[in-house]
């Protein structure tokens, strides 16, 4: 799913594009990924947790609401980023 709130991330990174919320336990902290998702595919930070995020779901950060209401619910492929 996409995400579009403002504020810092678990990091404390001032939240913007390249960055994701991830479950600590499956994608730590800090790590850099690759994810395949049409126009939002592109290599990104782990900088947050989100309190919904659990097991093999990540959130996109994106500027705006409606942009995280287009990209809804979807599968990507993840891949550790080279």
């Amino acid at each position: 799913s996409a995400y579009c709130f403002s504020g810092r991330t678990a990091m404390g990174h001032k939240v913007s594009r390249g960055l994701i919320a991830a479950d600590p336990r499956v994608l730590k902290l800090g790590s850099r990924v690759y994810i395949s998702a049409g126009q939002w595919s592109g290599t990104y930070l782990v900088s947050d947790t989100g309190g919904a995020i659990k097991g093999k779901r990540i959130d996109i950060w994106v500027p705006s609401c409606g942009e995280a209401r287009r990209f809804g619910r979807r599968s990507v492929q993840v891949f550790a980023a080279q």
